[in-house]
């Protein structure tokens, strides 16, 4: 069962339990129970100075096949943190100890979150727009929909949850984003 969690330095009941989420401690949980397939919503935040947390989960996803990352709630609709961490992005892309992050980063939004925003209703084109200029259209297309498929396991009809989801479609015609026996 695929499970997200929250990946960031933020929103914690009180300030003692701010690191819970870190990947420090994630990489304890991943020591137990390696088959655990956990996104790290947030990656870590956009405004992590140093970019410990999210440098922190792309080192986790190196090392455990099934920890993927999503960039839900982040502030890119401010160009200085969009250019940030779009470089961020790409030195984690290039680096051969996290590249494989480009295939494991999924679009998220917190879309009530979002609702606060300056031109919410644009923040998927924004960020898409975004994207797609920094790093093409093959990442731009895994980051937007063929990451979050591999992670819940619908691009493998032998997985459980594409067989799950393929018997809620019985007598219907199948999703095109789900992967279907050959």
């Amino acid at each position: 069962v695929p499970i997200t969690v929250h990946g960031s330095a933020s929103n914690n009941a009180h300030q003692q339990f701010a690191d819970f989420g870190s990947p420090t401690n994630w990489a304890r949980v991943l020591a137990e129970f390696g088959d655990l397939h956990l996104n790290l919503g947030h990656f870590g935040g956009t405004d992590d100075a140093p970019h410990a947390w999210p440098r922190g989960i792309a080192r986790l996803a190196a090392d455990h096949p099934h920890v993927y990352a999503d960039v839900a709630n982040h502030r890119i609709d401010r160009p200085d943190v969009r250019e940030r961490y779009l470089r961020f992005l790409e030195t984690t892309f290039a680096d051969p100890a996290t590249d494989m992050m480009d295939q494991r980063l999924m679009f998220g939004s917190d879309w009530y979150m979002l609702a606060i925003l300056p031109d919410h209703d644009q923040f998927l084109d924004h960020y898409e727009q975004a994207y797609r200029n920094r790093f093409g259209a093959t990442r731009t297309d895994a980051f937007l929909g063929a990451n979050a498929l591999r992670f819940l396991g619908f691009d493998d009809p032998r997985n459980a949850n594409n067989r799950r989801v393929r018997d809620r479609y019985i007598g219907h015609d199948l999703p095109d984003w789900l992967a279907a026996d050959a």
